[in-house]
């Protein structure tokens, strides 16, 4: 039998866990695990991670390596939703910043955010967001969709990243292009690709299962 201050104290969590971190239909994430707020703090730093992991699969090119990041932040932003994903690429960047290395090759820092690629790594905020978007009007359950919508997030990224290398290295449109546009676009084209095959067959694999029920009894 449990007192009344144990049940009260169960009470108020359950309240509270019913709360979210996600507005409008449920994504994949929401397909695969018990809905509730804790499992969508534990979603945001997974989103994280993620992103911090493909960031470590780089190509080395010169002043912008071609990484997996796009990648992460796209699958990041579908299966998540527009909230949590935004959240996970703000402490993706806060995590980076503060010394966590979690930036391509293990790198760390704000001169990160800063330097050559300060542009690209902010435009991965918007670029979940937008994803996430997306997600909620089912333009990711599809390839053709998928991909048109993929490849404009993308080259947002790319414009937030060309701008901000005008800026730091004074470069006119031309040359932030060829250097930070041009040798990135058939890596992106296939990056998209990637995304627009792998999502959609998530979700036809997932028409066949039963929604996940919440993992904490609201019952006091």
């Amino acid at each position: 039998m449990l007192d009344p201050r144990t049940v009260g104290l169960r009470g108020a969590f359950n309240s509270l866990n019913r709360r979210r971190l996600h507005l409008g239909p449920d994504t994949l994430a929401d397909r695969v695990f018990a809905p509730s707020l804790l499992m969508d703090f534990v979603l945001v730093l997974c989103g994280a991670a993620i992103v911090s992991l493909a960031a470590q699969f780089v190509v080395a090119l010169w002043p912008v390596p071609s990484t997996g990041q796009i990648i992460g932040v796209l699958l990041v932003g579908y299966c998540l939703g527009a909230l949590r994903a935004g959240l996970a690429l703000v402490l993706y960047l806060v995590l980076g910043g503060v010394g966590v290395p979690v930036f391509n090759n293990g790198g760390a820092g704000w001169q990160h955010l800063s330097g050559d690629t300060g542009g690209y790594l902010v435009g991965f905020v918007v670029a979940a967001v937008l994803a996430g978007l997306c997600a909620a009007r089912g333009w990711d359950r599809r390839f053709i969709p998928n991909f048109v919508w993929s490849w404009v997030i993308t080259l947002l990224v790319y414009a937030f990243g060309v701008a901000r290398l005008m800026n730091v290295r004074g470069y006119d449109l031309g040359s932030a292009l060829n250097d930070g546009f041009l040798p990135l676009v058939f890596a992106g084209v296939v990056k998209v690709l990637a995304v627009a095959i792998a999502v959609p067959l998530a979700w036809r694999l997932d028409a066949g299962l039963p929604t996940p029920k919440p993992s904490l009894s609201t019952n006091v």
